[in-house]
């Protein structure tokens, strides 16, 4: 009878992401900082009220937190991923990783490569003014500039996004 009740097997589904920008904002508005720990009070109070067991949250660099949430259920699943989606803008690659540059040796690896296209895809959802209010909003250096124009005219040449 406990065998059962000890091997019993529910089914997980998982969402994962950045910290966006506005949701960064809300959590140290909440919180007064932005840590794993603030992030993690801010995720165990309603509306949320996720389980410490649920959330797995790490700081990957400067202002770059990854969140990985378990749910039991589907559609609580589901509407937090249609909750997250009034939550686009991300941080700026050169925010993140100050000391970074495109094409870097780590720009094509782990965090930074997976960051990389999450701030690309972004980027691509933007319109050309919006690229450029984007870009002076976060003081966007001259040569992420340049590299930004000539990533744009290489997308649409190679039909990327």
């Amino acid at each position: 009878m406990f065998k059962d009740f000890f091997y019993r097997t529910y089914p997980v589904f998982g969402y994962e992401f950045f910290i966006p920008v506005a949701l960064y904002k809300r959590i140290e508005a909440a919180e007064g900082e932005v840590s794993p720990q603030s992030i993690r009070l801010f995720f165990s109070k309603a509306p949320y009220a996720f389980s410490k067991a649920q959330l797995h949250i790490t700081q990957e660099a400067n202002k770059l937190f990854f969140v990985q949430i378990a749910f039991y259920e589907e559609d609580k699943r589901e509407h937090f991923m249609k909750e997250m989606d009034d939550y686009k803008e991300v941080f700026p690659f050169w925010t993140v990783f100050p000391h970074s540059f495109y094409g870097a040796p780590r720009w094509n690896q782990g965090y930074q490569e997976h960051y990389r296209d999450t701030f690309l895809k972004y980027w691509h959802s933007l319109s050309p003014e919006a690229q450029q209010e984007y870009m002076n909003k976060y003081h966007c250096p001259e040569d992420w500039r340049l590299w930004l124009e000539d990533y744009q005219q290489w997308s649409k040449e190679k039909e990327i996004f």
